[in-house]
């Protein structure tokens, strides 16, 4: 399931034909609360990243494409229980998602979310990880009703480099979230492995960034103060992190 023409949505596709895992169907939204997630996800990357269109990815392969006006709908869940799908990949989904639909397939509804969860939760994950000196990265989880909240299937963390801008990294993490779910769906496919539940207390859920915040996160970078730069990166840029 992905919103119009999602980054998010396109990246999955892409990683996950190239791991050999393809889509019995894919369910779209195109709705004006789609259209502008498109733009503000495809602003968030400066214009330094775009996965291929998804007609381009889809074409010459025997995959169905439902469109929807709303992900939240009794259509979509009487057609998701027609599909009686194992896993529902959300590559962006319009709305948080109910008991009653989240129920459908036989071991759950699977996104990716560009932070380390459970610590990372909520929207501009990276950007409060830059601000708390904390790892950016990716986790690929079960959704439950909560928002990422849900049990942890596989997470990795994404290297930051001295020099890195906010919008090169929100670019390499689009292709790292598509790395990070292809991976947990590998993990899924054992039908004994078991996700690891999240305990509430260990996060919480964050706010929509301000511009000042959002701000304050691109100075830390331009400076080179964020606290966890990989080690890698820092011997090769021969830069030592100011305190």
């Amino acid at each position: 399931m992905m919103t119009e023409e999602n980054p998010a949505g396109r990246e999955y596709l892409k990683a996950c034909f190239a791991a050999g895992v393809a889509p019995s169907a894919v369910i779209v939204e195109s709705s004006a609360p789609a259209r502008r997630a498109l733009e503000y996800n495809t602003q968030r990357m400066g214009g330094l990243y775009a996965p291929p269109p998804t007609a381009e990815l889809l074409e010459g392969r025997s995959i169905p494409v439902y469109l929807t006006t709303r992900h939240i709908s009794a259509h979509v869940v009487a057609l998701l229980q027609r599909l009686a799908p194992d896993i529902v990949v959300a590559g962006g989904v319009g709305g948080i998602l109910k008991k009653d639909m989240l129920g459908i397939p036989r071991r759950g509804f699977v996104g990716c979310h560009p932070g380390l969860l459970p610590r990372m939760r909520g929207s501009n994950p990276i950007g409060y990880a830059i601000l708390d000196d904390y790892p950016v990265g990716a986790t690929c989880f079960v959704m439950d009703e909560g928002i990422d909240t849900g049990p942890v299937v596989y997470a990795e963390s994404l290297p930051i480099r001295p020099g890195d801008t906010y919008e090169a990294i929100e670019a390499r993490m689009l292709v790292h979230c598509g790395v990070v779910l292809a991976n947990g769906l590998g993990r899924l496919r054992d039908p004994g492995f078991r996700p690891e539940p999240q305990r509430p207390e260990d996060g919480v859920t964050r706010k929509q960034m301000s511009p000042e915040l959002l701000a304050s996160v691109r100075a830390k970078l331009a400076v080179g103060t964020y606290g966890c730069y990989s080690a890698a990166g820092m011997a090769t840029s021969g830069v030592e992190r100011r305190r």
